[in-house]
């Protein structure tokens, strides 16, 4: 029998202060747990992905050189030896060099599909073969495998296919 790891007290209250403050200041809230010590490497490895999933459209509200940063200080072990062949579903555009991708592509169309409900006539498939070195975190759950990257690392991107409404 497997025993589910117990989160530790900091975690614990950062996840209370979180859900107070609401998940839009999640990004915020975690910089400043961070930056005066209230969380440590280990704890940071466990709030950062829920507060990632949460915040819907995270790098709108939140600049990506910080999530890269809080990425990289949590330095998750998952490191791939190889490139890993990635998708995203988006907008033509400055979208496309985004930092989260999947390696599903189903999954990626669905993405892309989500933007066509949402008025865009049309909407791309693109892929990438990320090096290691850009692989921040893989987050893998029911719903989909969501690569998290830092985009600076990236090669060019290709577009894999046009949808249109």
């Amino acid at each position: 029998m497997t025993s589910i790891p117990s989160l530790s007290p900091a975690t614990l209250s950062f996840f209370a202060a979180s859900d107070k403050a609401g998940r839009r200041q999640g990004p915020n809230l975690l910089v400043e747990w961070v930056a005066d010590g209230r969380l440590t490497v280990d704890d940071l490895r466990e709030v950062l992905q829920p507060v990632w999933t949460r915040a819907e459209g995270p790098t709108r509200e939140f600049p990506i050189p910080k999530w890269v940063a809080l990425f990289r200080a949590a330095d998750y072990p998952l490191r791939p030896k190889q490139a890993v062949r990635l998708y995203r579903g988006t907008r033509p555009g400055r979208w496309r060099r985004g930092m989260s991708w999947t390696t599903d592509l189903e999954r990626a169309r669905w993405f892309a599909d989500r933007w066509l409900e949402q008025g865009y006539r049309q909407v791309e498939v693109v892929t990438v073969l990320a090096s290691p070195s850009a692989l921040l975190v893989e987050i893998a759950d029911s719903r989909e495998h969501e690569v998290i990257v830092d985009p600076a690392l990236l090669p060019p991107i290709r577009r894999f296919e046009v949808r249109r409404a």
